[in-house]
């Protein structure tokens, strides 16, 4: 059986800024909303590798566990940046 895997999202305004930012300034704001908001990521997060990925309404980062030799390993934690609804690019 699949174990789930916790999301965690936050509505971003200024969405078209970070849909245009590297994955390096993404992680970075990542880090910010980490610091500002500790209860919206567990406390134990720990992850060796992050695949980001850009859609139109959502920018999603997950994070992985190295098992073995796996390139990325399992997934453990899933984070959103959402664009507000009723606003189009």
């Amino acid at each position: 059986m699949p174990t789930s895997i916790r999301h965690a999202a936050t509505i971003a305004f200024n969405f078209e800024e970070l849909f245009a930012l590297d994955d390096e300034a993404l992680l970075e704001r990542f880090e910010l909303v980490r610091r500002v908001n500790p209860m919206l990521v567990p406390r134990d997060f720990q992850s060796d590798a992050c695949r980001i990925t850009r859609a139109p309404k959502t920018i999603t980062l997950r994070f992985y566990r190295r098992v073995g030799a796996d390139e990325y390993g399992a997934e453990v934690f899933r984070f959103s940046f959402r664009r507000p609804a009723g606003l189009e690019s």
